[in-house]
């Protein structure tokens, strides 16, 4: 299994960063696709920081990008489902699987059709060692139509 080595962390974190669903779709990652942000609140400072937590996040400075999503969190005007799963993508890499759950379940509870939200927490439920909720959750993210997690399926959950 290719991916297995790197989600268990026998690759470090870049291997980690390489399989999570990690924020491609939903979050800028260089100035020019800020534009590209959907719904995105009128608060300025509040997409500073959502650019600083992608900087930050793709240097290796995760707990800075923890740092920066937090306050992200905190002054965004409106609950946004992406913002609690990049935190979980975050506590991921921290190891810290618990708390990046209970952020994949909230970002799911504000939007029960993030399908990215479904992989990941599947991910990390693998990570917990709970293979049939990781399973269940990867499913749902193929019936939301998250084709990236048809492969990752077939490895974690096709046996």
């Amino acid at each position: 299994n290719p991916y297995a080595g790197d989600l268990h962390g026998y690759k470090g974190t870049s291997g980690r960063l390489r399989i999570m669903a990690f924020d491609y779709h939903q979050a800028p990652e260089s100035v020019e696709e800020e534009a590209d942000f959907p719904q995105r609140p009128a608060n300025a400072d509040y997409h500073l920081l959502v650019r600083r937590v992608v900087e930050l996040k793709n240097s290796g400075s995760v707990p800075a990008a923890l740092q920066a999503v937090n306050q992200a969190i905190e002054r965004s005007p409106v609950k946004d489902p992406r913002l609690f799963k990049m935190r979980g993508n975050l506590y991921v890499l921290l190891n810290e699987f618990r708390k990046a759950i209970e952020d994949y379940d909230f970002a799911i509870t504000l939007d029960n059709t993030y399908e990215e939200a479904y992989l990941n927490r599947g991910l990390a439920n693998l990570l917990t060692n709970n293979r049939p909720d990781a399973c269940v959750d990867m499913e749902k993210s193929i019936q939301l139509g998250y084709e990236e997690g048809v492969d990752k399926m077939k490895y974690f959950c096709g046996f």
